[in-house]
């Protein structure tokens, strides 16, 4: 509403009410978009792990090798996070255009280019989920952690879709058609997230990079940035691994499609759980049970656990795993916003994928190549026991105690 000269101007009223709906509607639309970006995240991180048993057969590639996709793409992901821009849109539309252009040469060219297109998807990952991620924690500070775990949700939503692509992969042997799917996908949500960004009128002409403030060592517990990238590298490795570990185990389509579907099905539940606001905080309370259904279940993916037993833990694994990402971000991000916090992250899913490959290699078995991540499921366990619960106040700024 408009007063103009003391008089109530009837029509400066629509058009302020006009113009509030507009906006309410651009901001409906980029919330959507990034929602669906962040979905697709969730794609690609589950999708080179559910495509693992057709790459290693297609490509001939041991286990060392196929840890090396993992690498690199975990490298890129890291890079990714140096690379984002102050127009976090924009960096979130270039993140979706160098996965679709990376899965789309994947698809044509395969191990031939496989080392500089993995890189490649790997930076457009980090650009596209470190951009989302720093959109949507702009909130009250007791709203920033449901934020990151609803955003987490959506991720877990897509990487429920990867056992459909892996499932096509594994009855054709080539992974040309999930590559390309996920190619339409990424260029979509590109041309979108581009059509938000040239409507919005405050967008900087001017994007820069923004780097990470290396401060992180100093102003956030050194105990809560160990927790936080040790759930990052033992979901990446668990999702990296298990559709393979489960193809080896009990050979067959439905056993190998069956494991990652029921981790990420776990994970998808637990964050639907934490979702809400009341159960995220009691989610946190009972951290330290999520951390022990962690360890068990790796602990009995290292026994080689087969057929149902093998169910049973990959579904243990996605709930415990669940909740921890998006909890831990989230206290992160009340010390300290930017990108330094998912450079690290990255780094911890590009080597303990990797070094789960190199130890399997070494010893001629899956199974104890997943020494890697139940080891750090061991680490994090105790971090929690020893910081989380007992020195909680550490972990915390002040008012952040529940």
């Amino acid at each position: 509403m408009l007063l103009v000269r003391g008089t109530f101007s009837v029509q400066d009223s629509k058009s302020s009410d006009a113009g509030e709906f507009s906006s309410e509607k651009n901001r409906l639309a980029q919330a959507v978009s990034l929602y669906l970006g962040f979905t697709g995240t969730g794609i690609c991180c589950a999708l080179m792990g559910v495509l693992l048993p057709t790459l290693l057969s297609e490509w001939h590639l041991d286990d060392h090798a196929g840890g090396l996709i993992f690498l690199l793409i975990w490298v890129g992901s890291s890079i990714g996070a140096l690379m984002v821009l102050n127009a976090l849109r924009l960096s979130v539309a270039l993140g979706c255009a160098a996965i679709a252009v990376a899965t789309g040469a994947l698809a044509f060219f395969g191990r031939s280019l496989s080392s500089p297109l993995m890189l490649l998807y790997g930076v457009g990952l980090g650009l596209t989920m470190t951009s989302i991620s720093l959109l949507r924690q702009k909130k009250e500070s007791h709203a920033r952690s449901v934020e990151l775990v609803r955003l987490n949700l959506t991720w877990a939503i897509g990487a429920c879709v990867c056992p459909v692509l892996m499932s096509q992969a594994l009855r054709s042997g080539n992974p040309r058609q999930a590559l390309l799917a996920v190619t339409g996908l990424f260029a979509a949500i590109a041309g979108v997230t581009l059509l938000v960004v040239s409507r919005d009128k405050h967008l900087s002409s001017k994007a820069s990079i923004v780097l990470p403030t290396w401060t992180i060592f100093r102003q956030v517990p050194i105990t809560l940035i160990l927790m936080t990238v040790l759930a990052t590298g033992i979901e990446a490795s668990g999702g990296s691994w298990l559709a393979t570990y489960a193809h080896r185990s009990q050979p067959g389509v439905l056993f190998t499609i069956a494991a990652p579907t029921c981790l990420w099905a776990g994970l998808l539940s637990s964050r639907f759980l934490g979702s809400f606001a009341d159960m995220e905080r009691q989610m946190r309370r009972y951290l330290n049970i999520f951390l022990a259904m962690v360890v068990l279940s790796t602990m009995a993916l290292v026994s080689a656990v087969h057929g149902g037993g093998l169910l049973i833990a990959s579904l243990i694994l996605g709930f415990g795993l669940g909740p921890l990402y998006p909890i831990f971000l989230a206290k992160v991000l009340t010390y300290q916003q930017g990108g330094a916090i998912f450079f690290l992250a990255g780094v911890s899913s590009a080597i303990m994928p990797w070094m789960t490959g190199v130890v399997s290699t070494h010893f001629s078995s899956l199974s104890l190549g997943l020494i890697v991540p139940a080891a750090g499921a061991v680490v994090l366990l105790l971090l929690g026991v020893t910081s989380w619960s007992s020195a909680a106040t550490r972990l915390m700024p002040r008012g952040e105690l529940h």
